[in-house]
């Protein structure tokens, strides 16, 4: 059976689900670049269950989910009204997270799905 490739908006019902996948994804792309292990626990904890409920609740923040066969494997998240300091001006928009869980690289290209 072919893979099912999905990008669409994050719910709030995808909380749980993204407060696994965005330690996993944090952890296997800077893990190596962290000294102070207890400092790099405290800091996965920016991407748990509790941080995904409070940045879906701002209107401010967009956020997307990959997919591949209805398994939750990245995400992207979008700021709305963000500075852009290269032309010092302001509302302009800034993607400060964009992680893939190791293995969900190199897809074919999704299925886009609006909402």
């Amino acid at each position: 059976m072919a893979e099912k490739y999905v990008i669409r908006r994050a719910a709030m019902d995808d909380c749980e689900a993204l407060g696994i996948i965005g330690p996993a994804a944090y952890a296997a792309a800077y893990a190596h670049i962290w000294d102070d292990e207890a400092a790099f626990a405290e800091h996965l904890g920016a991407y748990g269950e509790a941080a995904w409920r409070q940045l879906l609740k701002d209107n401010a923040v967009l956020v997307w989910t990959a997919e591949i066969n209805a398994k939750i494997t990245g995400f992207l998240t979008l700021h709305l009204g963000s500075d852009t300091p290269a032309v010092t001006q302001t509302g302009g928009a800034e993607v400060r997270r964009i992680y893939l869980l190791p293995g969900s690289t190199g897809c074919t290209a999704p299925t886009i799905i609006s909402t």
